[in-house]
């Protein structure tokens, strides 16, 4: 995403990138994982992104991972098989990251 942001334009957030492609005529769409399907729902109602219920990592990391499977098939593939450019950004698994860093830490 920097490197992609930096070409377009500079400091250009994620949400901002769509809106900018369409003004140049391109179709863009964002997206974010967790994903805005049942999984991502689940994901983004229970405590697995705040962290205040602990479940198992490896439950954490199968739940992103069947999201992140989830939203490819029915949200990221069906925008690209109709020629819109797909942003997405992975905002779950970089709390997933940043907080198992610190758990090691």
């Amino acid at each position: 995403m920097d490197v992609f942001t930096r070409i377009i334009k500079p400091r250009l957030t994620a949400l901002e990138v769509p809106h900018h492609l369409q003004k140049q005529g391109f179709d863009a769409v964002y997206t974010t994982e967790p994903s805005r399907g049942e999984l991502g729902k689940f994901i983004r109602s229970s405590a697995v992104l705040e962290g205040k219920k602990r479940v198992p990592r490896v439950v954490e990391a199968l739940l992103f991972a069947l999201d992140r499977v989830e939203h490819l098939e029915k949200d990221v593939k069906p925008a690209l098989k109709k020629g819109k450019i797909v942003i997405v950004v992975a905002v779950g698994l970089v709390v997933f990251y940043f907080r198992k860093r610190r758990q090691k830490a």
